[in-house]
């Protein structure tokens, strides 16, 4: 069984793909979400940028306006926001923030105004980027995420029984928090194989099973999964 550290709505895709393969897997997020208020008017008018579901989440929580021209990296998120009944969403179409930053600076007019609608932990600012470009970007932070301070009593049972031998991790702060709740519970972390969205990610984690895809995709992601089980099952 692999343990899928991301908050439900973004792990069900997931877990739905794995289920095709007969991986069994568990979901648990190493956050809480915690929207911070701000005044929802500054957003009317403005291309509202968005590169992760939490962004969609907080607007949600905070009664936004369902009209807003909002713009989303991928089209996972550009769904999630449409089943939120936000109506006016466009995908970007793209991967990584990277390619976001070349298709906003090659497809979008410098003429309107801009907000990137974040989280507090987000460390890649595009703002910096597109402005130099001469776009009119602005940041606005609308949630924080709260590391949560234990696992909850299935997950450590499954961690205790070997249930769960594996564990997907998708950034470098999960990552942090999934090491230090590791330690704190006295599991030997180097008895888990991890699966790792990047090697920025694997990065905080000096243990030797780890496992990172050629590119930073679900698919790509799967693949990986999908090729340490079956050798697991032939061994």
């Amino acid at each position: 069984m692999i343990l899928i550290t991301r908050a439900i709505e973004d792990a069900l895709p997931l877990q739905e793909e794995l289920a095709k393969l007969n991986i069994e897997s568990h979901i648990e997020s190493l956050f809480n979400l915690q929207p911070l208020s701000f005044d929802c008017s500054i957003l009317v008018g403005a291309r509202i940028v968005v590169t992760s579901k939490n962004a969609i989440r907080a607007l949600s929580l905070l009664d936004a306006s369902k009209d807003l021209n909002i713009y989303t990296m991928t089209d996972n998120i550009a769904k999630f926001a449409k089943d939120l009944e936000f109506f006016n969403v466009s995908s970007c179409g793209c991967n990584t923030v990277e390619e976001l930053e070349k298709h906003i600076i090659s497809t979008f007019d410098k003429s309107n105004r801009f907000i990137y609608l974040s989280g507090m932990e987000i460390t890649r600012d595009i703002v910096f980027i597109c402005n130099a470009y001469g776009f009119t970007f602005e940041r606005l932070i609308c949630y924080k995420m709260n590391a949560r301070e234990k696992f909850s009593e299935v997950l450590v049972e499954l961690l205790r029984t070997a249930r769960v031998k594996c564990i997907s991790i998708f950034s470098r702060r999960a990552a942090v928090v999934c090491r230090s709740l590791l330690t704190d519970y006295r599991f030997e972390p180097n008895l888990f194989h991890y699966f790792l969205m990047s090697n920025r990610v694997a990065s905080v984690l000096d243990y030797p099973n780890i496992h990172v895809p050629p590119f930073p995709t679900q698919s790509a992601l799967i693949d990986i999964i999908r090729n340490h089980y079956y050798t697991e099952q032939e061994n």
